[in-house]
């Protein structure tokens, strides 16, 4: 899982387009008891049940793309069979006025998937509600071996102006992702700025 945590850490970013179906969820939840946790410069906001209530900022990156340099914020949270990972990256102005953002997307979860070997199972559209306005983003599905061990993720990816926001969670059981509250809020709570 460290190594899948490291990975994680060093990416997200550019290049591909695929045409995605919007799926929404409809299912009611109730959510556990949960902690309000805010990024260090307010970039984002998440509800987080006690599993993952260790996350904490990683670091910040400089990452090299066609558009020049961009930031990247990491915060994250792992054990032996779960991992949560935030990353926020702010780019010019330029990556998103030349680019539909449906092709950053798939970019970037091209090159975080291709860096931790894993393959996309599939995707769809996801919305949140910013304000009065509502922002599409994507979820994204997969699964990776590491050391013999299957593991499963689900993203998601949206952006504000010009930062690109990455959620993951990833686990050694597949079943999690359908079952878990404690998952479904942090994907659920999850709040661009």
């Amino acid at each position: 899982m460290k190594y899948i945590a490291s990975l994680l850490i060093s990416l997200c970013l550019i290049s591909c387009n695929k045409k995605s179906e919007e799926t929404p969820i409809v299912e009611k939840r109730s959510f556990p008891k949960s902690k309000s946790f805010y990024a260090h410069d307010s970039s984002f906001s998440i509800e987080l049940s006690p599993i993952f209530q260790q996350l904490r900022f990683a670091g910040t990156d400089t990452l090299q793309t066609m558009y020049g340099s961009a930031f990247q914020d990491t915060y994250i949270m792992e054990n032996d069979s779960l991992l949560l990972m935030i990353s926020i990256a702010t780019f010019n102005d330029e990556m998103f006025e030349k680019r539909p953002y449906q092709k950053v997307y798939e970019s970037s979860m091209n090159n975080f998937l291709h860096a931790m070997n894993a393959k996309q199972t599939s995707k769809q559209v996801s919305k949140k509600k910013l304000g009065k306005d509502h922002i599409k983003g994507e979820r994204f599905y997969y699964a990776l071996t590491q050391d013999g061990k299957s593991f499963y993720g689900v993203s998601e990816m949206y952006h504000v102006k010009n930062t690109l926001h990455h959620i993951a969670i990833i686990s050694s059981k597949k079943q999690v992702f359908t079952q878990s509250d404690d998952i479904a809020l942090a994907f659920h709570s999850y709040m661009p700025r």
